[in-house]
């Protein structure tokens, strides 16, 4: 596990397996969901070595199910799969300067979530 820390926010990453190499294959935005089971299998299928990538939150059920579908891609498919988990979070740093948006002021849509996947994305491909 290694974290990074800046401004307001810290990341950990924590490696379920190995890093992959650079440019060794493709990236999939891995939600635990049927879309991301799917895109999975389709890349198995195609012989494409893929990186698993996953935002860790607190929700235990979404950590379950992703974990679970991983165990069942790795059986289906094994050492075609590497796994990392990120855990992005923000931090009140309100004594430096940088305080953390009451409930109010914090942005309601899923824009932020998808800029987070997109730079996970970047991050690890």
């Amino acid at each position: 596990m290694g974290t990074v820390r800046s401004l307001g926010w810290e990341t950990d990453v924590f490696y379920m397996t190995t890093w992959p190499q650079q440019g060794s294959g493709k990236v999939l935005l891995f939600s635990g969901g049927l879309d991301s089971i799917a895109a999975a299998i389709l890349y198995a299928e195609a012989g494409e070595s893929t990186c698993l990538s996953s935002h860790v939150t607190g929700n235990q059920t979404i950590s379950e199910s992703q974990q679970a579908a991983f165990g069942y891609l790795d059986a289906l498919s094994p050492n075609q799969f590497s796994y990392l988990l990120f855990r992005v979070a923000a931090t009140n740093r309100a004594r430096q300067g940088y305080p953390f948006p009451t409930h109010r002021e914090r942005e309601p849509s899923q824009r932020t979530r998808s800029f987070l996947f997109l730079a996970l994305a970047a991050l690890v491909g």
